[in-house]
């Protein structure tokens, strides 16, 4: 019985002793950044500036260039560009006047040779659907166009579509 005792208090002993050592929360140091685009600029106001604002006293105010201001400056025409091109459609983009101090592209999908299509379309794709984009005055029988404008977001849209993630041709029953 004595033997017995002995052995299971010998077998619970290396039990307890394999329980993993856990570092205090007070002794860990992350060493992961965050993303870069969670990483903004703070904004420092003082007290007495949020007051006079807060209760309509009028007080003084100055336009501060923040990192949401600088995005409609910052989208990247060639993420957006389609991936895939018919034979003999080719895609370019051209800078267009600012607006509001925001860009804009004049993106065009076009043929290069002498065919005319029945149907040219050009698509936007944002994280909801894709939608048909095409501006009249620039769009032909053997090519589609639209003008796109940089957001605050950073991202493209045009008129009511926001958040353009990618562009798509289509030129339909095209012949010489």
């Amino acid at each position: 019985m004595l033997l017995r005792c002995i052995l299971l208090l010998l077998s619970i002993s290396p039990l307890a002793e394999t329980c993993v050592p856990t570092v205090p929360p007070e002794e860990y140091y992350p060493t992961a950044s965050l993303p870069e685009d969670t990483t903004r600029p703070m904004e420092v106001t003082t007290a007495a500036e949020e007051m006079s604002t807060t209760a309509g006293g009028g007080g003084a105010t100055e336009a501060s260039t923040t990192a949401e201001e600088d995005l409609c400056n910052s989208c990247d025409i060639d993420a957006i560009a389609p991936k895939m091109l018919q034979p003999n459609v080719v895609y370019e983009n051209l800078d267009e006047d600012p607006v509001n101090g925001c860009m804009r592209r004049y993106v065009v999908c076009r043929r290069d040779d002498s065919y005319t299509c029945d149907s040219t379309e050009m698509y936007a794709v944002n994280a909801d659907t894709a939608t048909s984009i095409f501006d009249p005055d620039l769009t032909t029988p053997s090519s589609v166009a639209a003008i796109l404008t940089c957001g605050d977001d950073g991202k493209f849209f045009y008129e009511s579509v926001m958040g353009i993630e990618q562009l798509t041709c289509n030129l339909v029953n095209c012949v010489p």
